[in-house]
């Protein structure tokens, strides 16, 4: 997908959630964090992964920060 293809997307989400009451969002953003805490080490396992990749591939190192 190219950027400009996946912005055409977020524009189209966005005028879709303007029109979403604030509570569904609010209930939508809640559910959004308790997946993110549920997934945790997951995400935390597949970072340190990216690092390492990107470590060896010589990336500098204020673009891993």
């Amino acid at each position: 997908m190219s950027i400009n293809e996946l912005a055409h997307l977020v524009k189209e989400a966005s005028i879709k959630l303007a029109g979403v009451k604030a509570e569904q969002k609010n209930n939508a953003l809640a559910q959004i964090a308790e997946a993110l805490k549920n997934s945790k080490e997951e995400i935390i396992a597949a970072n340190q992964v990216d690092l390492r990749r990107c470590r060896e591939e010589n990336l500098p190192d204020p673009l891993l920060k």
